[in-house]
């Protein structure tokens, strides 16, 4: 059987309902006994928030990179407590 390699990233890990919906296609496939491979990379806009956070102490803002980088936090918090209930959230988050 052939390996099937899914890449997901930007607006398809947007928030958790997209998430939640990426899941459920890989979900799909590897109940039909399909071999899957799942890449993720960062969510909707994470990218061009840590291009702020380098630009910024680059440029000495420790300032604008530290708010970026709360920024940056505060937006996988929130993904995080959408997806997982209290219970399980300490073994996914740091």
């Amino acid at each position: 059987m052939a390996l099937l390699v899914m890449k997901y990233g930007g607006t398809s890990v947007a928030d958790a309902q997209r998430i939640r919906q990426a899941a459920s296609v890989v979900r799909e496939h590897a109940e039909r006994g399909e071999h899957v491979v799942v890449v993720v990379s960062a969510l909707s806009q994470v990218t061009d928030c840590i291009l702020k956070v380098l630009d910024a102490a680059r440029l000495g803002n420790r300032a604008e990179a530290e708010q970026e980088m709360k920024l940056l936090g505060e937006r996988h918090e929130k993904v995080v407590a959408e997806l997982f209930d209290e219970l399980n959230r300490g073994s996914v988050a740091a």
